[in-house]
């Protein structure tokens, strides 16, 4: 089965609330109780820069090439900096192809610069500028320079490009694999430890797996992972962690074609 299949598109709110997720595990934000009781704050200890890995850095230790060696997909990076003090959103969505802006149903600007490039710019007022689905470090640099390219006429105070470029951190990056074999996700859960995993098929069809800090797996009965964390060597680490968690509750894994 595809992973598309089985974790749709997401809608804004859920991918908010993922985003949220995603803060907590990182420590950034504390949370108190659970599921629709729970509240949360800003941890007053947790350094701002800590949220993401600079670009110049995420794939450093770990290359795109050594996972896929692993079997390992990119399929979303996200990161973000700050362009500008602010952007002038009506004046950039008449004017701007492609770009998207109903300030009714969302408080940013989405556009999508290229027909090619799956990169997808995310513009508030602010000027704080996400950019999502971005595979690689080349389509990440090809959307920046798009964005002085042509945003600069709808902003002001705009950081220069090579601040732009040192400052940028990547948040997150999704990436997919396969385990080859299918699986009993309740026995997995189990097996795992139901205080390290979330498995309630009611809400979610996979198991919800943190196997180290800051990284997050999704695991489906086809076999087929989603891991998330935000450079590629936590991505490896954390797809090693749970090769290594389901070979302890004996699980059979097919390690054809996987590097070790």
């Amino acid at each position: 089965d595809k992973i598309e299949e089985e974790y749709p598109e997401r809608s804004l709110s859920d991918y908010a609330g993922a985003r949220l997720s995603v803060l907590v595990d990182k420590g950034a934000v504390l949370e108190e109780g659970k599921g629709g009781k729970a509240t949360y704050q800003i941890n007053p200890e947790y350094d701002v820069d800590d949220l993401g890995v600079l670009l110049g850095d995420f794939d450093r230790e770990t290359s795109r090439e050594e996972l896929e060696s692993h079997g390992i997909e990119v399929t979303n990076i996200v990161g973000n900096g700050t362009f500008s003090q602010t952007v002038d959103l009506q004046q950039l969505g008449a004017e701007v192809l492609n770009v998207e802006y109903e300030p009714e149903t969302s408080p940013m600007a989405v556009w999508r610069p290229f027909e090619q490039n799956a990169a997808t710019v995310l513009v508030p007022s602010s000027g704080r500028i996400t950019i999502v689905g971005s595979k690689n470090r080349s389509e990440i640099q090809q959307a920046i320079s798009e964005i002085y390219d042509r945003l600069p006429p709808y902003a002001e105070e705009i950081t220069s490009k090579k601040q732009f470029i040192r400052e940028f951190q990547i948040t997150n990056i999704a990436t997919s694999a396969s385990l080859s074999r299918e699986l009993e996700l309740s026995e997995v859960a189990l097996g795992i430890g139901l205080e390290e995993t979330e498995y309630n098929p009611e809400q979610f069809p996979g198991i919800i797996y943190r196997p180290l800090p800051g990284v997050v797996t999704l695991v489906f009965r086809s076999g087929s992972v989603v891991i998330t964390a935000n450079s590629y060597s936590k991505v490896l680490d954390g797809w090693k962690a749970l090769k290594e968690a389901l070979k302890e509750i004996g699980v059979q894994i097919n390690e054809e074609n996987q590097m070790e």
